[in-house]
Order: C-alpha cells, then sequence, then structure tokens
C-alpha cells in the first residue's frame, strides 16, 4: 500500500497548499466501486487503488481502511471531493457483489494497447509492431493453451502517443484519459475494444516499483516498462477476476505441516507454478481452482465429499492438456482442497527444473479468510529443505487433512496422469 499511501500524502498537501479542506462541503455519490490492483517488482509490495466509477467518470477514493467491498460492487460514498479525489467518510454497499462471470466458449478477446510517452518520458524500444506480436500472438498463444482453446487474445497496437505530463506518484487516472484522448485524436475509439491496455516507458519515473497494474474483473490495464508475457499475462489474469495464486506455510505445535489452523499470513506470490503467482522462473498454467473461477473446467472437475461410503479412485490427467478429469475438489470442514496433476509440457516446459512438483499432485486451497481472494498452494512435503519448489504430494504418500476427513493417497504418476485414491482416514 505504500504507493497508494505517497499519493494519499501527496494530495493531502496540494489541498492544503490551496487552502480547501477535506472536511468541508460533503457530497455523497452513486456508483461502482472498482479495485485497480499495481503488481510489485521483487522487493516491492503490491498495492491496491480504490476508485468510485459513476455516469460522468471516475474518481479516486482515498479511505482511512480498506473496505470490506468486492470489485465491481454497487456502492454509496460521503466524502469531500477534489478535482478527481475523494476523501471517504462513509462508504457501504447498496447490492451484493456481482458473481464470478465465466469466460464463453472460444472467446476472443481484442485489446487496444497504447502506447504512451510525454516531454518528460520520452519512447522507449516498444515498437507498436512488439506491443501487437506480445498481446496479439504471445499471449494469445498461451491463453488459448492454459483455457483450453476457451479464450484468445487479439491486439491493436497505437504509434507512441504524447500526452501532457500526467505528474509524479502513480497518476493512472491521467494517463488514462490522456491516452484515450489522444487515441481518439488518432482515429482509434477505444470503448470499442474489449480491453484497453496502457504501457508507458521504464524512464517515466512513475508509480515506482510497480510493473504493471489492472482493474480486477475490469478491461484497463497498465503495463510499466515491461512488455513480456510475465507482466502482460499476470495482468490480463486480473482483468479476468482473478487475484493472486499464494502459498501457506502451516505448523501443528511449532511442526511444518501442509495445513493447520496455524498457519502463517500468506507469501502474496508464493505460487511457484502459476502465473498469477511468482512468475520469474516461468509462466505456468493457472492452478485449477483459478481455472475454475474462469468455467475453464466444466465437466472436468470430480466433487468429493467428506462423507465417504467407500474409496473414491480417480485418475486425473495433465493440467497442460484438453479433455480428461483435470482436478478432485474435495470438500472438508468448510475448506475445498484442490487436487492437480501437472507436466512438463508447452507452457508449462520450464516445470522440468522442479521435478518436486511433478512427482506427484499438487494440491491447493482458496484463501481461508476470503476466498474470492486467490488461491494458497499447501506445501505436501512441509519437512524438505526446498520450500515450495517441491510442493507435490509424492507417489506413494498419503495426505489427512486436519479435521480428519479425508486421507489422499497417490498411488502413480506417469506422462498421461496420476492415479489417487480418496478414502476415510484409517480408525474413522
Amino acid at each position: 500500500m505504500r504507493v497508494k499511501i505517497f499519493i494519499a500524502a501527496l494530495a493531502a498537501l496540494l489541498i492544503a497548499a490551496s487552502g480547501a479542506s477535506a472536511a468541508s462541503s460533503q457530497i455523497t455519490l452513486r456508483g461502482t466501486f472498482v479495485v485497480a490492483h499495481a503488481d510489485g517488482r521483487a522487493g516491492v509490495k503490491d498495492a491496491n487503488f480504490y476508485l468510485l466509477k459513476t455516469s460522468t467518470g471516475y474518481l479516486d477514493l482515498h479511505l482511512s481502511a480498506t473496505p470490506k467491498l468486492k470489485p465491481n460492487q454497487r456502492v454509496v460514498v460521503t466524502g469531500a471531493q477534489q478535482g478527481r479525489d475523494l476523501f471517504v467518510t462513509r462508504i457501504a454497499a447498496t447490492a451484493p457483489a456481482p458473481a464470478a462471470v465465466p469466460t464463453t466458449p472460444a472467446q476472443t478477446l481484442n485489446t487496444l494497447v497504447m502506447l504512451v510517452s510525454w516531454p518528460s518520458a520520452p519512447p522507449d524500444f516498444v515498437t507498436p509492431a512488439a506491443a501487437e506480436t506480445q498481446v496479439g500472438s504471445t499471449d494469445d498463444d498461451w491463453y488459448q493453451e492454459v483455457s483450453y482453446g476457451r479464450l484468445g487474445m487479439s491486439a491493436t497496437a497505437t504509434p507512441w502517443l504524447t500526452i501532457a505530463d500526467p505528474g509524479g506518484g502513480c497518476p493512472i487516472g491521467e494517463i488514462w484519459t490522456g491516452a484515450e484522448a489522444a487515441a481518439a485524436a488518432s482515429g482509434y475509439n477505444p470503448a470499442a475494444y474489449d480491453r484497453e491496455m496502457f504501457y508507458v516507458p521504464w524512464t517515466a519515473g512513475i508509480c515506482p516499483g510497480i510493473a504493471g497494474l489492472a482493474f480486477v474483473g475490469g478491461r484497463i490495464s497498465w503495463i510499466v516498462g515491461e512488455m513480456d508475457t510475465r507482466v502482460t499475462v499476470h495482468e490480463l489474469g486480473h482483468n479476468l477476476g482473478l487475484w493472486h495464486s499464494h502459498s501457506l506455510h502451516c505448523t501443528d505445535a511449532s511442526v511444518p505441516v501442509p495445513f493447520s489452523p496455524t498457519c502463517d499470513p500468506f507469501d502474496e506470490y508464493g505460487d511457484l507454478f502459476d502465473a498469477m503467482g511468482h512468475g520469474f522462473y516461468g509462466v505456468g498454467h493457472f492452478n485449477a481452482g483459478q481455472k475454475n473461477l474462469l468455467g475453464w473446467l466444466a465437466g472436468e472437475v470430480r466433487d468429493v465429499t467428506p462423507r465417504l461410503r467407500g474409496p473414491v479412485r480417480a485418475t486425473l490427467t495433465p493440467l497442460e492438456g484438453a479433455g480428461g478429469l483435470k482436478a478432485l475438489a474435495i470438500h472438508a470442514d468448510g475448506t475445498t482442497f484442490w487436487v492437480e496433476y501437472r507436466t512438463a509440457t508447452g507452457v508449462d516446459a520450464w516445470l522440468s527444473n522442479f521435478p518436486g512438483a511433478l512427482s506427484g499432485v499438487l494440491v491447493h486451497i482458496p484463501q481461508p479468510s476470503d476466498t474470492s481472494n486467490g488461491t494458497n498452494l499447501l506445501d505436501m512435503t512441509p519437512n524438505s529443505v526446498n520450500g515450495f519448489s517441491d510442493a507435490a504430494l509424492p507417489v506413494g504418500s498419503s495426505y489427512t487433512d486436519p479435521s480428519r476427513s479425508f486421507t489422499l493417497t497417490v498411488r502413480s504418476a506417469s506422462a498421461s496422469g496420476s492415479s489417487l485414491v480418496v478414502r476415510r482416514p484409517v480408525g474413522k
């Protein structure tokens, strides 16, 4: 949140300098609560930007605490407006959070990539052709594979557009409105595209430590000096409605275990094998829990309930290939354990460097405190010195959940699939 705090402090200084008071002239507005998530580079904490979408545009919301609201939820807001800033004294939902909208089969999202510069931040090495290739070819191939042909990307890139200097901090709204106006003046209609992506050069010196930002469940993203698959696929994933793929370190009486009521705060980007996680070793498939949120596993998930009348036997086919059973969703004591099998093929070929992720099955759970806030990778070999790099439950091993609702055993693993058994724990 450091970027947002900096912006709020800067806005407050500007207001004080002008003699305005954030406590005066309170107004009440209705609109849609919008979240722009900012992804930090190595060592920089990520942040959320909160905005209010009204019939006349967007306002930056300055909040004293993180609201318990979901992206795209309808709200009523009271606060003091100063230009495009709204200093909030009260915000409340007026309707339930919208349901996730799965991707329509064979959908192609057309993206307008706007290359944006200003006098103090001239264009860099990214060309319109390179931007179109990244989003419309490389990212398209990635999404076509990962979604099993359900989602593709196409792209049109503008020439470099010159806008007025948007100011310091992280002026995403100024870049957004300036770029749309410049694109319209050049003959483009941004509103006609499914997605809008703004690229600004590394030399711009804005959004310090941030590689990219995106509206969660929206159509807008910002790329800051890193037009590459690791960043663009990730930001487009946020647009689809995904949060991060975390990892979770848990203990039982100070002994490391895969999962327990006693867990550390999740590692924000801790899932090494998922594009919504770490992403530095390779841009891996979204995990099964994330794919399910997007409607990409229709008919390819088997639900297993805790009241097992007999052993449940299943063979998971590799997550990377189309067809077959892709995941078990084991529901136990209010938690869903997503079980998947990965192989080093396609965009996951780089997983050959992590044999401990391929030796059995990976297990994820939704974030326990907020199931909409992404997924957590569990370490099924918690006593290993290798951390989450060998997180798979290996062949021949078993795992019993904390509530002793089920025991999962991995019988075999090969290029074609992994054989599993789910049964009642011994003695229950």
